[in-house]
């Protein structure tokens, strides 16, 4: 079982510096998003949770006649309300049990959600983010967004008008996956710091910092 990465206050520095050094040759402005999940997923825990209750009702008749027995155990005579608060009992019992495993476990609950819910929820949180943290209002357009999603194990590049007519897509495709395989390999703080770099790299080429320029965003990671 794969574990999302845990993120210290040194990581969050590194990645800081690793910025503002980035920033240090570019009038560019780039901006970490690091998310612990896009989705609750609350929709899909409680499919698998449903379909866990219809196994046990399933089960439940199926093995009626060993249950009855139990039941006999401890009951002088058991009545169909006996069964019947059984079978409702058990029902609550497997629907909170693997809701409450798949909330204390976020992983879990990932391996139940497809990968194209995954795409498009990250997708969709990304673009949120490049708007509420005003990276789309750089003067010159040149604002860059790096949103990772944790639980997810997903990167999403977004830039501005201004780098967009500038660098092809590809160019950061390859930034993006050198994210992805650095989560993976659980180096997470040393591959965002060689991103950081790369994008820094390649906007400093086209949009070289100013005399007069003035650091729009702040350099520290957000964390949501």
């Amino acid at each position: 079982m794969r574990r999302i990465p845990k993120l210290r206050r040194a990581d969050l520095d590194r990645i800081t510096a690793a910025t503002a050094k980035a920033e240090a040759t570019t009038s560019a402005e780039i901006v970490t998003v690091i998310a612990n999940q896009s989705g609750a997923y609350t929709g899909q825990a409680l499919l698998v949770c449903l379909a866990a209750m219809t196994a046990y009702s399933v089960l439940f008749f199926v093995f009626l006649g060993f249950v009855n027995t139990l039941l006999s155990r401890y009951l002088w005579h058991v009545r169909p309300a006996n069964l019947l608060f059984a079978f409702v009992a058990g029902q609550v019992f497997v629907f909170g049990s693997v809701y409450l495993v798949l909330s204390i476990f976020p992983v879990l609950r990932s391996g139940i959600v497809s990968r194209r819910d995954k795409v498009s929820r990250v997708r969709e949180r990304a673009e949120t983010a490049f708007y509420r943290h005003n990276i789309a209002r750089t003067k010159a357009g040149n604002g860059l967004l790096i949103y990772i999603s944790l639980l997810e194990r997903r990167v999403e590049l977004l830039v501005d008008t201004g780098i967009a007519a500038r660098v092809r897509p590809e160019t950061w495709r390859e930034i993006v996956e050198g994210i992805v395989a650095g989560i993976r390999a659980g180096r997470f703080t040393d591959a965002l710091e060689g991103a950081v770099a790369s994008c820094g790299g390649v906007l400093a080429e086209l949009f070289p910092r100013l005399p007069d320029d003035v650091n729009e965003l702040p350099d520290a990671p957000v964390r949501e």
